[in-house]
């Protein structure tokens, strides 16, 4: 696999990930409020550029020893997960969009 389009796909499901964490927080935040009314948040900068760029440097590894093992394993899981959380974004996507609909009614 070239290098950009594992890039492509490490990048794309970490993002997702921002989502689904940034949705399951809104969720939380109307299903149990805060007592002083302020909102939970979801902190993604510890996370982000590191493990992205730390999968892609193991598949770079791997694919020195036994190319095209690295890209291909690590991108099979990225795929995988990426699947798993698109599915888990949109399931709860619906879920903030129906809370918040009957919360504000």
């Amino acid at each position: 696999m070239e290098w950009w389009k594992l890039q492509l796909l490490i990048w794309f499901f970490w993002i997702l990930w921002v989502l689904c964490g940034t949705v399951d927080k809104g969720i939380e935040n109307i299903r149990d409020p805060l007592p002083d009314g302020s909102r939970r948040g979801f902190s993604w900068m510890p996370i982000i550029p590191v493990l992205p760029l730390a999968f892609w440097g193991v598949a770079e590894l791997i694919d020195i020893a036994v190319a095209p093992w690295g890209s291909l394993a690590i991108g099979l899981l990225h795929a995988i997960l990426g699947a798993y959380a698109l599915a888990y974004f949109i399931l709860r996507a619906a879920t903030l969009r129906t809370l918040a609909k009957n919360h504000s009614a």
